[in-house]
């Protein structure tokens, strides 16, 4: 064979039955119904039954998922051929073969994608050196092979689609050099759901993202009508597309999409059926929608008509000629409006009247969109600060300039899927889950104080500037996310259970990061005591020197979780902060760093030093309800005796003691804590692994049951006068070591 031909391409059309498999990220099969056993020993699952066959499914590998997710998104989009699950094949000329993950076709391009995965974020470096020339040259045969079979109109393209791949500048650099682009996770996860709330038209915003840079030959020398007008210092076009045309060259820089610079609300999918239906009625949008022509993209060209035509003033009416590229109009205004259009049948001929900016920075089009929206609907106070990082980064109001990077430091330490704080940064459009539970607004506030960005301003400037700032605002934000994304992986490695939590822990939460960020600007002024150019250290070297700090930090969650933090978890507001915060400190100081200084907690000790008698007693009934509820679920669990398991002198003792209650409960409620000594050492091969301190026997074992119990005494007998610190801290180490043992 003298050319090299491509094997495993299929329309569009034939896929659909593929389609279920690829979204659950499985495989599925069919089998007869009398051979489900040979399945479920090679680990296949049955999904459903029907009465000769039965369908089953087994999960992939990571890698399989990943690859079937970006297949999953291709489709979604609308590509006309796609390669089948299994990929497609390059066969070369004597015998060589390039196995391509996947292929998506249509008449504009030609879209070959490596996908890379690792198996956590960040464990495997991306190698541009081996890998770029690689697809290189694959792209180069392809391109070659679709010219000969006559189907290479369109662009041929390479790119690679990364899961848990680390990237470095030389990477992207040489990415770029070869034309290639590399998209991460989070944005596949993007047009996926884009592409299910607008579906295939959500193609063109794709495209835009893989090839907006390039000129597309179905678009050259499009030329409008026009009215041009100067609005302040910007100028705008007044003109009219149909939305077939403005479809195309839109793009809709929502806040979602992880290639930063968003701000744009998602996209509503019940919003655009509704507005699809109203134009089924007769019903059309008179208002403008407002679009940009961005400074960086191909630029608009004006041809003025004769001057017998000129309007008053600055207006000019003329030509406009439109850029060829698609997805260089960034939509200000009105993105419902425009997609309520796709697939309708005046998606050819209706028209739309547009407002079209020439060249606005990124920040004027944010602010522009903060303008129309707040007059037309109130904008969240949580959407603002996120906003904050577009329109004051260049503010020369320093104070600005802080609430901008502390926005735009949160927002990428929430997108970036490297960072331990991915998807775990609440914004305004999101909804609170279990994890996602940081609000951006809460963590922004925090970075703005002194200690990160500065450390004291003078009016609206910079006076003295914190460890973060390098003097430009973008670069500082770079600096800051480097630093915070180490600390916080310590913090997390220190404590990952705890932090796997979320809202049921007390790390990953509001209350957690605010603490742990006061403890890093503790850490920063011990640095800037010992060293006063400390601030000019490289990002290397404070991350070095912090990371034992941090990892103490997060050990301090996992080895005090219940006890020491009680009271934090009780409090609201910045008191359960310092709560937090300084029981994190005393942690640090017990560890090794005696001298660990932290502005107001030599006051706080001097408070705790006087014993909380009602937090001690609430512990000690919390320890007690739940050791009685382990003892039963236990004894009640075959073979263990249940009630019988309880010595008998107990058991009347119960009895007694029910005799005398007007209600009576069952004979459970009325055991006394030191009762449960005697049940345990009744029960000591049962109880011994979980009850026992320190593999003793049963006697030195249980006695601190006993020493337990002369603590609650203490709790409730006479006011609790009687209780001792050191007590107080015998019982916090008591429930430490049941809480540890999974007994409460």
């Amino acid at each position: 064979m003298n050319t090299s031909r491509l094997e495993g391409m299929k329309a569009r059309g034939s896929l659909a039955k593929h389609v279920t498999s690829a979204k659950a990220g499985s495989e599925q099969i069919s089998v007869p119904a009398g051979k489900t056993a040979l399945f479920v020993a090679e680990g296949w699952e049955v999904i459903r039954s029907g009465k000769t066959r039965v369908r089953m499914g087994r999960n992939l590998p990571s890698h399989r998922r990943f690859e079937l997710k970006v297949w999953y998104m291709c489709y979604l989009l609308g590509f006309d051929f796609l390669s089948d699950l299994s990929g497609a094949t390059l066969h070369r000329p004597a015998g060589s073969l390039n196995q391509i993950d996947v292929i998506a076709q249509s008449d504009d391009l030609t879209l070959l994608i490596e996908c890379k995965s690792g198996t956590a974020t960040g464990s495997r470096a991306f190698d541009a050196n081996v890998d770029v020339p690689k697809l290189h040259d694959i792209v180069q045969e392809t391109r070659k092979v679709l010219r000969s079979e006559g189907s290479g109109a369109g662009k041929v393209k390479g790119i690679f689609c990364l899961s848990g791949i680390r990237r470095t500048k030389a990477d992207n650099n040489r990415l770029t050099d070869n034309r290639q682009k590399a998209l991460d996770e989070s944005i596949i996860d993007y047009y996926i759901l884009l592409a299910e709330k607008i579906g295939p038209i959500a193609y063109y915003q794709f495209l835009g993202e893989v090839i907006g840079d390039e000129e597309i030959q179905t678009l050259k020398d499009i030329k409008v009508p026009c009215v041009r007008m100067k609005f302040g210092s910007a100028t705008a076009y007044q003109i009219a597309l149909t939305p077939a045309i403005l479809l195309k060259l839109a793009y809709v820089s929502h806040r979602m999409n992880a290639s930063g610079g968003g701000y744009q609300r998602m996209v509503s999918k019940n919003r655009i059926k509704e507005m699809h239906n109203f134009i089924d009625q007769g019903g059309y949008f008179p208002t403008n929608i407002v679009i940009n022509f961005r400074a960086d993209s191909t630029r608009l060209i004006f041809e003025p008509a004769p001057g017998e035509y000129t309007g008053v003033s600055d207006v000019k009416f003329g030509m406009l000629k439109l850029p060829a590229n698609y997805a260089c109009a960034f939509v200000i205004d009105g993105q419902h409006r425009l997609l309520s259009y796709a697939g309708h049948r005046w998606e050819e001929t209706a028209v739309l009247p547009v407002t079209a900016f020439d060249g606005l920075p990124r920040e004027k089009e944010a602010e522009l969109f903060e303008d129309i929206n707040s007059k037309q609907k109130k904008v969240s106070a949580a959407l603002l600060v996120e906003l904050y990082g577009l329109l004051h980064m260049g503010n020369p109001d320093i104070r600005f300039q802080i609430k901008a990077m502390s926005s735009s430091v949160v927002e990428k330490l929430g997108s970036d899927r490297s960072s331990p704080l991915f998807q775990r940064i609440l914004g305004s459009d999101d909804k609170s889950t279990l994890t996602k539970c940081v609000t951006l607004k809460q963590f922004s506030e925090a970075l703005g104080a002194p200690g990160y960005f500065h450390w004291k301003l003078n009016a609206h400037k910079m006076q003295v500037g914190g460890p973060f700032w390098l003097g430009d605002p973008h670069q500082s934000v770079e600096r800051a996310v480097d630093i915070l994304t180490h600390w916080f992986e310590t913090v997390r490695n220190g404590a990952e259970a705890e932090w796997d939590m979320g809202l049921h822990g007390i790390v990953a939460t509001n209350r957690g990061v605010a603490a742990c960020l006061r403890v890093l600007r503790d850490v920063f002024l011990r640095l800037r005591q010992q060293d006063p150019d400390f601030e000019s250290w490289s990002e290397s070297k404070i991350k070095d020197v912090v990371e034992p700090f941090a990892l103490v930090c997060g050990e301090s969650f996992k080895a005090l979780r219940l006890t020491e933090f009680e009271a934090a978890r009780t409090s609201y507001g910045a008191g359960a902060t310092r709560e937090y915060h300084f029981t994190i400190v005393k942690y640090i100081r017990s560890e090794g760093w005696p001298d660990f200084q932290s502005e107001g907690f030599e006051e706080w000790s001097a408070e705790k030093a006087s014993v909380n008698v009602a937090d001690a007693s609430a512990l000690v009934q919390e320890i007690e309800r739940g050791l009685g509820t382990f003892i039963r679920r236990e004894l009640e669990r075959p073979p263990a005796e249940g009630w019988s398991g309880v010595p008998q002198n107990v058991r009347k003792e119960a009895a007694s003691r029910r005799e005398e209650d007007a209600n009576p409960l069952d004979p459970w409620h009325y055991l006394q804590l030191i009762d449960y000594r005697t049940i345990i050492q009744k029960n000591w091969q049962l109880f011994r692994d979980r009850l026992a301190m320190e593999n003793q026997g049963k006697e030195d074992g249980t006695k601190w049951l006993v020493e337990l119990n002369e603590i609650r005494k203490a709790c409730f007998h006479a006011g609790g006068a009687r209780l001792r610190s050191d007590q107080v801290s015998a019982l916090r180490e008591i429930a430490k070591a049941l809480q540890d043992k999974e007994v409460f």
